[in-house]
């Protein structure tokens, strides 16, 4: 089932990107800079031997989005860091070109993915932007998966699959996928979006942050349900969820 999936994907993707050669591609750039002259103090919320910092730095973000027609676009954007004077980077793992000579390995891709429609379906793959039904109260983050959006007169009904940790290699077991699905459903001045959360891995031990915030070991499995449904109208909004956790390291 899953070869029949990938295949159906793959063909839908070919005939997509068949365009006539004469097609007129918009290129669309746009992007950020800044620099900054900084100072921390007390960053490890100790008035005595407090760590202190301070610099300057510049961001560089370059965005890139060719149009080759309405029902088919890609978003491309890449990130450049670099500290003044520093050869690396102190705060990650991206190397900085702030120091003499330059020349650093200093470019992130920050998106990189393909968003084209197909009938009443939206369909966006790649690296991108993921924000849950509740404003980012369970993951806002850019994450490399899948999004697929049928839309409606008055709704909209999306089907999420985030690939948020690859385990080992070859072992599909070991790997964290994250699945989310939502009715985004309007109704005058009134938007109702219930949803459905479900992340599983049958190693959560491999992905640090479960092993970190669980205390799980090697080989047990982690099963996490969300549900719960998002109002919004003219007097405000509210929120209600509901959530299950199911692992044999929770006691």
């Amino acid at each position: 089932m899953k070869k029949l999936f990938v295949f159906a994907l793959a063909a839908t993707l070919v005939v997509m990107f068949t365009v006539p050669a004469t097609a007129a591609v918009q290129h669309k750039f746009s992007g950020y800079w800044r620099t900054r002259f900084f100072t921390y103090d007390s960053l490890n919320m100790q008035d005595q031997g407090a760590v202190q910092d301070q610099g300057i730095d510049t961001r560089t973000r370059i965005y890139y989005r060719p149009v080759i027609h309405d029902n088919l676009k890609a978003d491309f954007r890449f990130e450049m860091d670099a500290e003044w004077g520093r050869r690396g980077d102190a705060y990650s793992t991206s190397a900085s070109y702030g120091a003499r000579g330059a020349d650093g390995v200093a470019v992130e891709v920050k998106r990189a993915m393909i968003d084209f429609n197909f009938a009443n379906l939206r369909w966006r793959v790649g690296t991108q932007g993921f924000e849950d039904a509740m404003g980012g109260y369970f993951f806002d983050d850019d994450y490399t998966g899948m999004k697929i959006d049928y839309r409606a007169d008055n709704y909209i009904a999306a089907l999420w699959w985030i690939r948020t940790h690859e385990g080992q290699e070859d072992a599909n077991g070991y790997d964290t996928d994250l699945l989310n699905l939502v009715l985004n459903y309007k109704a005058g001045n009134h938007r109702f979006a219930p949803f459905f959360i479900y992340q599983k891995t049958n190693d959560a031990g491999d992905d640090a942050n479960h092993r970190d915030r669980l205390g799980l070991t090697d080989g047990e499995p982690l099963d996490i349900y969300v549900a719960g449904m998002r109002w919004d109208g003219d007097d405000g909004n509210w929120d209600v969820y509901a959530i299950d956790i199911a692992t044999s390291a929770v006691r």
